[in-house]
């Protein structure tokens, strides 16, 4: 459990344990309880479909504390209108791009000032964010199989203003129907806030996914988030839950 050694200030995880719908009680229970013995933060996130009404008695049996809920929502590519879709007139100030990996300290402080997160991790997410990657996990590198994922920016002369992080997956051995994609860490600078911005860069990452082959765009948005979403035509599909320990 290397994460839980790093001293890192931030929750942010390099294990990620799926306990399905079936696991038994014993084992979901030692293993909140090593976590919260731990001396550094520990996540915990409970899904709709993972039968949660096990799962939060037995969290807060071992001092886990429920922090946020996320919204969970998906959209039909082919429904944005055309107003929508691959909109391009940001603003005469601005242009849109990949942010490339030349580009990853100013990535690192528009993390840091956007989201309000320590440096260390805000470098850790720039790390795996920052440009077009091939995401590949050691041995378990099968599992992920063609997951892509690029980050788009907006940018004012040499300072981002707002980005937004697109994911996909198209493995053979994901069980997926389709290709998945997904969208990640949606962020406006607070100076260039209720512009529009982030309306206009959600729709260009969906263009990007829709010619990737993606069919419907998954989200996990806050609560502020949840109206931009739903003016996009995002359909809920439930509440995640995350649940956190230590300090």
């Amino acid at each position: 459990m290397y994460w839980w050694q790093t001293g890192m200030l931030a929750i942010a995880a390099n294990i990620v344990v799926d306990c399905g719908q079936d696991a038994p009680a014993q084992q979901m229970l030692a293993l909140a309880e090593r976590m919260a013995q731990a001396r550094a933060p520990a996540g915990w996130l409970v899904w709709p479909d993972q039968n949660p009404e096990r799962q939060q008695p037995l969290l807060l049996r071992c001092g886990f504390r429920p922090c946020e809920q996320l919204w969970l929502a998906s959209l039909a590519v082919r429904s944005l209108s055309s107003r929508d879709k691959l909109a391009a007139n940001f603003n005469n100030e601005l242009h849109c791009g990949p942010v490339a990996a030349a580009q990853i300290d100013e990535l690192i402080l528009f993390y840091q000032c956007c989201h309000l997160i320590p440096i260390s991790f805000a470098r850790v997410v720039a790390n795996a964010f920052c440009a077009e990657s091939n995401l590949v996990c050691g041995s378990t590198s099968h599992l992920l199989d063609g997951l892509r994922l690029k980050t788009f920016g907006l940018w004012n002369a040499d300072r981002l203003v707002a980005t937004i992080t697109a994911i996909m997956l198209n493995s053979s051995n994901s069980q997926l129907s389709e290709v998945f994609g997904g969208l990640l860490w949606l962020g406006t600078h607070p100076a260039w806030r209720c512009r529009g911005l982030a309306r206009q860069l959600t729709s260009h990452a969906c263009g990007w996914l829709a010619h990737q082959g993606v069919e419907h765009v998954h989200v996990q948005a806050s609560a502020a988030a949840i109206p931009l979403y739903r003016s996009l035509g995002f359909v809920e599909r439930g509440w995640l839950e995350l649940w956190a320990s230590g300090p």
